[in-house]
């Protein structure tokens, strides 16, 4: 155009230099987040403007929430630009003195009387937190955004002359407006949970994640918007615990499904750091199978469940819902039993108890005791001859499953045999153990998976595992007569 070309050239940007981000250049490239610092008024040239009017305007504060009619409008500042890439040190100092993330967490708004009721009476800092987080989870309701930003609803230059004027401190509004509308982004409704826990003096910093229904994390690329979501990380005695208070049947131990991943990114003044992330309490159900075979070989079969985690918290929403507990037959084979009662339906703290009995019968000579429980997962869900990409599971858990069989005199168990077996360092296994002590038969099972995601070259490893579990598990135990052994 008249006669000249204009050339950019991007040296030394270890982003596109990265094996990933060349694989797909365009969809990458929008995460670059190349920001002008520095505009310096020398080149007047018409055509110099033009080409590079959309990336000097960058330089425009809250640019990045401008919609392309105002970033158009945005007036030219002429110059050259020295660019610089943010590393995640900068990342976070800017997190900690942003109007739409740190500050809202450290300035004033009307929180005192409130928050003194909250913990009225407790002097210990496990319960205060406890109670704040009770209270958040069940009075503020999440209106479903995802966001790791509070809206700023006061102008940054405005709040520090009208402090100067009326030697009054600003009131923050960024926080203060959901708290007293009581519904607010998960950004909203979590800052508010880390600033009232910091007002007690507990340690408490946000964390950020991309979700696992979002993008992964390329970390070459030091952008927060990579991230869109954001939880408490707190520290009391020591411990460290993870909190997300959007959800109200949520207790504290649990983070959303979505929220466990390897990589989140804890924003402090003291210095960010990167961890993994993970519950209180694992999602557990640990069955115990009491029978009692007399020695007319007659027999009655009591069952009890105790269930903890994601899987307490979907049977939980069903038996709410409905009052069923349909659910059951996922973990249970349910053939010839009765379910006698529920405990703690709705004492979300406390374990989920099911109670069953199986209908009395009896045997003839030889017992064949059927297994009632049933894995998660079997050789069904492992088909594919090759696999490319990471195998996800929705969170890591662990079934136990303990039958005890009272056995009639004269009888002993003759298909008794133990496995043994585990994939990736022990984070997937099944165990098959027994143990025969005079009158009494006991089986231990235990099937576990101890992280969400296992690499591609794991996959055999996974597909054998759970095919021996469903084979095991379809298999009768044998009580015969000593005499025919």
């Amino acid at each position: 155009m008249g006669g000249k070309t204009l050339r950019f050239v991007k040296k030394h940007n270890l982003p596109i230099e990265d094996e990933n981000f060349v694989v797909d250049k365009l969809k990458n490239s929008e995460k670059l987040q190349l920001h002008l610092l520095e505009a310096v008024n020398e080149n007047q040239d018409y055509l110099w403007q033009q080409y590079t009017h959309a990336l000097f305007v960058t330089t425009v504060e809250g640019y990045e929430d401008y919609d392309p009619i105002q970033r158009k409008n945005i007036l030219y500042p002429a110059g050259f630009i020295f660019y610089k890439m943010h590393d995640w040190e900068q990342v976070n100092k800017d997190l900690v003195v942003s109007e739409r993330f740190g500050l809202p967490m450290v300035k004033h708004w009307n929180y005192k009387a409130k928050l003194d009721s909250i913990v009225q009476g407790k002097t210990d800092k496990f319960d205060q937190m406890l109670a704040v987080y009770n209270y958040v989870r069940k009075n503020i309701k999440w209106n479903g955004i995802n966001s790791i930003y509070v809206n700023p609803v006061f102008n940054k230059d405005l709040s520090k002359l009208y402090s100067r004027i009326t030697k009054k401190q600003i009131k923050e509004k960024s926080l203060r407006k959901p708290f007293d509308a009581k519904l607010g982004s998960s950004s909203e409704i979590n800052l508010i949970l880390i600033s009232l826990l910091k007002k007690l003096h507990i340690e408490a910093n946000a964390v950020l994640l991309s979700r696992r229904d979002n993008e992964r994390l390329n970390f070459k690329i030091p952008d927060p918007k990579q991230f869109n979501n954001v939880i408490a990380q707190v520290k009391i005695n020591d411990k460290e615990m993870l909190l997300d208070a959007t959800d109200s049947t949520r207790t504290y131990k649990m983070l959303n499904r979505n929220q466990l991943v390897d990589n989140a990114f804890v924003v402090s003044a003291k210095g960010f750091k990167w961890i993994k992330t993970k519950n209180i309490e694992p999602t557990k159900t640990i069955i115990n199978d009491n029978l009692y075979i007399n020695d007319d070989l007659s027999y009655k079969r009591k069952l009890s469940v105790s269930m903890s985690g994601y899987d307490a918290m979907d049977m939980r929403k069903q038996l709410n819902a409905n009052g069923k507990a349909s659910k059951l037959s996922d973990i249970l084979t349910l053939e010839g039993l009765e379910i006698k009662s529920f405990k703690n339906a709705n004492d979300y703290d406390n374990n989920l108890i099911i109670n069953a009995e199986e209908i009395t019968g009896k045997w003839k000579e030889q017992i064949a005791v059927k297994l009632k429980l049933k894995p998660k997962f079997s050789s069904s869900d492992f088909e594919q001859n090759i696999r490319k990409s990471n195998i996800e599971f929705e969170y890591p858990y662990e079934q136990i499953y303990n039958l005890h069989i009272k056995i009639p005199k004269g009888y002993s168990c003759s298909s008794c045999d133990d496995k043994d077996f585990s994939a990736y360092n022990n984070n997937a296994y099944f165990t098959y153990k027994t143990q025969q002590n005079n009158d009494e038969v006991s089986i231990s099972i235990r099937i576990g998976i101890e992280t969400n995601e296992f690499p591609s070259s794991q996959y055999e490893n996974l597909r054998k595992l759970f095919t021996l579990a469903e084979k095991q598990l379809e298999k009768s135990v044998v009580i015969s007569r000593n005499s025919d052994i």
